[in-house]
């Protein structure tokens, strides 16, 4: 897949991304961002699953970047211990991802950044989310989905049960579209 001239936001004025964080993004050319942290513990994909996607991007040659907020750091800690990779959690702009169902896919969607998104079945899954071309959500259909429960069902099968190979077919296909377009 052929690498894309970058795509950068207007910063926010409180954001000033680091010169180190902004020299290492430079210097990765096919990379891919995972976006760990959990937000809540109904859009939570469990750390085990993360890896799978994580090791075929990897043995096709993309490097892999945790990306996210500071405050999510930990929630990443298991899943870049077993993949490795680059740790920038709080320290750098989107311009490829692989997240769960949090404002960090729809910035990417924004920006058409290939991303492959999360998904739990909990609410509406076209109320609410990304809808841009080079965007795609992943779920299990479970039965009586949307259940509409605010912080989903004890067992969340809808997002547990998300195969990393699901994953990795998503975002390889998005990728694939936008080197395309």
């Amino acid at each position: 897949m052929k690498s894309e001239p970058t795509q950068r936001a207007a910063l926010l004025p409180c954001f000033q991304p680091e010169p180190a964080a902004e020299q290492l993004a430079a210097d990765l050319v096919n990379y891919v961002v995972l976006h760990v942290g959990p937000g809540n513990r109904h859009k939570d994909w469990p750390s085990a699953k993360w890896t799978g996607p994580g090791q075929r991007l990897s043995t096709n040659g993309f490097r892999l970047v945790f990306a996210g907020a500071p405050s999510e750091a930990a929630g990443a800690t298991e899943v870049r211990t077993a993949l490795g990779g680059e740790d920038l959690v709080g320290r750098l702009d989107l311009r490829g991802l692989v997240s769960i169902d949090t404002m960090a896919g729809h910035l990417a969607a924004c920006f058409q950044t290939p991303t492959a998104v999360v998904c739990s079945s909990a609410v509406p899954s076209h109320l609410w989310r990304p809808t841009q071309p080079f965007v795609r959500t992943v779920t299990h259909q479970v039965p009586r989905a949307p259940c509409n429960r605010r912080q989903g069902c004890p067992a969340m099968t809808c997002l547990h049960t998300v195969e990393s190979e699901m994953v990795y077919r998503a975002l390889r296909d998005v990728m694939q579209a936008k080197s395309q377009s």
